[in-house]
């Protein structure tokens, strides 16, 4: 019984690993500050995976890869859900990841080698990571507004244009949002992640039940992956919900909008986020962001001036990248089906 509920939302997974190259690395640590699982630690000058619970292991998001000035980092294997609902063993068309192939077979191995032949609107497609790495240094507000420019510009279902925006560059209000998403984090995830298998054991079943409920019911929202990279930002108060980013633009919707109203936010989000990194600027989404929307929602109307019929939609850390961190990584390949 009990190994069935922690199946439920804690599943047996294949996990990725970090190899480091000792003779290439700097030791500069830029790996460690900018891994979305807090798993990567500095010992004996190099940084090496540990974890403390099974949950907590690498996602294969490559954004170690990205930051490493010299090429020392490499993750080897993918990550596969082997049971229960979050398995995608049986979605995945092979075992392997690679870098973009624009052109099929023909693409060279190295990213480098091709990379003077695409568009620059394929450049930074291609080249564009989420960025956990900024400088202090404040974005004008003539360069935010060149951002949400771009936004206004996407698609829309009748034109009808579903999206607003709150700039935010007060760091009181920007530490405040991040005081009350941990707080909120802390009760919710902690119920459902514990902190190591001992916790797991020791745990009511009740609190288990009611776990695998959440999981059940949210199921975008209980995935490790999700949970884990929760608990990064209020374990580690270091990591920060918006991780030192000097400005946060809050992107709404307007929940009358036509058609898949969330379609075409999300269109508009990620030309917002293709123009910055275009622009020299670097982002990362923050969705976690909702919970102190939901919880707290007097400070939402009141601070943030989000009001009926605009609801969140997502949060876009926004400021300069402190070195270079945009670089074409792994990614699974595609899953396509012709018909001709």
């Amino acid at each position: 019984m009990l190994e069935s509920i922690r199946k439920a939302y804690l599943p047996p997974t294949q996990w990725p690993c970090v190899e480091v190259d000792e003779e290439k690395c700097d030791g500069c640590g830029r790996c460690v500050k900018t891994c979305p699982m807090e798993i990567l630690r500095m010992r004996d000058g190099h940084p090496v995976e540990e974890h403390y619970f099974d949950a907590f292991r690498c996602i294969a998001c490559d954004s170690c890869v990205a930051v490493c000035p010299t090429g020392a980092i490499e993750r080897k294997g993918l990550y596969r859900v082997l049971e229960g609902k979050y398995r995608n063993t049986d979605v995945f068309p092979g075992e392997t990841d690679t870098l973009p192939k624009p052109f099929g077979d023909d693409t060279p191995q190295r990213f480098e080698d091709y990379e003077d032949r695409l568009t620059e609107t394929e450049r930074v497609i291609f080249k564009r990571r989420s960025v956990r790495l900024f400088k202090k240094e404040q974005v004008p507000k003539e360069m935010v507004a060149r951002v949400i420019e771009s936004g206004r510009f996407a698609p829309s279902a009748g034109n009808c244009q579903p999206w607003s925006f709150v700039a935010i560059q007060d760091p009181e209000v920007i530490d405040d949002l991040c005081a009350k998403t941990e707080r909120m984090l802390n009760l919710i995830v902690g119920l459902a992640f514990p902190s190591n298998r001992e916790d797991f054991v020791r745990r009511p079943l009740h609190q288990k039940l009611l776990a695998t409920v959440l999981g059940l019911r949210m199921p975008g929202n209980v995935d490790q992956r999700g949970a884990v990279g929760a608990k990064a930002v209020y374990e580690h108060s270091h990591h920060g919900l918006f991780l030192g980013a000097p400005t946060v633009i809050l992107v709404l919707k307007d929940k009358r909008g036509i058609g898949q109203v969330d379609l075409d936010t999300a269109l508009c989000v990620e030309n917002m986020v293709l123009a910055a990194h275009s622009l020299g600027l670097a982002t990362c989404l923050i969705g976690l962001m909702n919970i102190p929307i939901r919880f707290y929602p007097r400070y939402a109307r009141k601070t943030l001036g989000i009001k009926p019929p605009f609801e969140f939609f997502t949060a876009i850390a926004l400021g300069y990248p402190k070195g270079e961190c945009d670089r074409a990584v792994k990614r699974e390949p595609a899953r396509i089906k012709w018909i001709v």
